[in-house]
């Protein structure tokens, strides 16, 4: 059985992203404003999953179907963390873009640990999808935070569209 990220590295996770805001406050550098604008679309979509998951928990008592939304969430957040695993940040954005990395694959094994176990009515597995999810999302919130100060520094107007980050490994 493959090791899965425990609750312990959420919670370092937790601790390494409310650090992020801690730090330097200076006018971020177009490199970093663009890297945020791009990956603020995949924090917006984690929200908006956690938001629907909440709603479906709430609207439906179906297992089955909790299953399914589940697991359609699981993929989508694996995809998003496979996309920004290819982006190689601006160095001042390293730690953060690590941060949000984890979190999405912390996201993505909540909501497997939730598919599996409305599958199975395994509860203690529902559980800990929940508990794991909610963590993943209480790491996040510092790290949107930091995108959003980078993406709209105060002083500036955002610009019509960002320049796309580099993709590793392209020449």
């Amino acid at each position: 059985m493959a090791a899965s990220p425990s609750f312990a590295t959420a919670r370092t996770l937790l601790g390494r992203a409310a650090r992020l805001l801690g730090g330097n406050q200076q006018t971020p550098s177009p490199a970093l404003i663009s890297y945020a604008r791009q990956v603020q679309p995949l924090v917006e979509r984690v929200e908006r999953a956690y938001a629907d998951w909440l709603a479906h928990t709430q609207e439906s008592p179906n297992p089955e179907m909790l299953a399914n939304t589940a697991s359609v969430q699981r993929w989508e957040l694996a995809s998003a963390a496979e996309a920004l695993a290819a982006l190689e940040p601006p160095a001042e954005a390293q730690r953060v873009h690590e941060g949000l990395l984890q979190g999405l694959r912390l996201s993505a094994r909540a909501y497997q640990l939730l598919s599996l176990g409305y599958r199975s009515t395994t509860y203690a597995t529902v559980c800990d999808g929940h508990t794991l999810l909610g963590d993943a999302q209480r790491a996040l919130r510092p790290i949107a935070e930091q995108l959003a100060h980078w993406a709209e520094p105060r002083g500036q107007v955002a610009s019509p569209g960002p320049a796309p980050a580099r993709q590793r490994g392209a020449s």
